[in-house]
């Protein structure tokens, strides 16, 4: 009976650390894309999110060495309650509110960019050939 319990804790922890992890998985968003409340990009090196959190505002946070985070970037918009941010295969990445835009970069016009979270901690649109910078958090370190 005590192994089922401990088996019955170790898959429940594995489920919920497992999708956590899941949620936070990528560094880039490409067209089409889109993260919902909770999730975001996580640099390749680990050191920075970009996030979408649940009261709306968008952060490109630093994991310092002890453990905790910093803001090095928000968006503003904790006063929006949105159902997801999605990078448009235009170019923009725009949050909405259901069908209703509440925020957006304003890079339309750019078919194929793609949003990644750097290992310098910058959230970087770029053009499809990945060259050209299109809108920035500027909040390299």
């Amino acid at each position: 009976m005590k192994k089922k319990i401990v088996l019955c804790i170790i898959v429940a922890t594995f489920f919920v650390f497992g999708s956590a992890v899941a949620s936070f998985a990528k560094d880039r968003l490409n067209p089409g894309e889109f993260l919902t409340p909770g999730q975001g990009l996580v640099s390749k090196n680990g050191k920075y999110t970009f996030a979408m959190q649940t009261d709306g505002n968008i952060v490109v946070r630093k994991r310092l060495k002890n453990g905790k985070t910093r803001v090095l970037w928000a968006s503003g918009t904790s006063r929006y309650k949105v159902t997801k941010l999605i990078m448009q295969h235009d170019g923009n990445l725009v949050m909405y509110l259901y069908r209703h835009a509440s925020w957006s970069t304003n890079t339309s016009g750019h078919p194929g960019a793609f949003l990644v979270i750097q290992n310098d901690g910058n959230a970087v649109i770029y053009s499809k050939d990945g060259k050209k910078p299109l809108w920035s958090t500027h909040s390299a370190q």
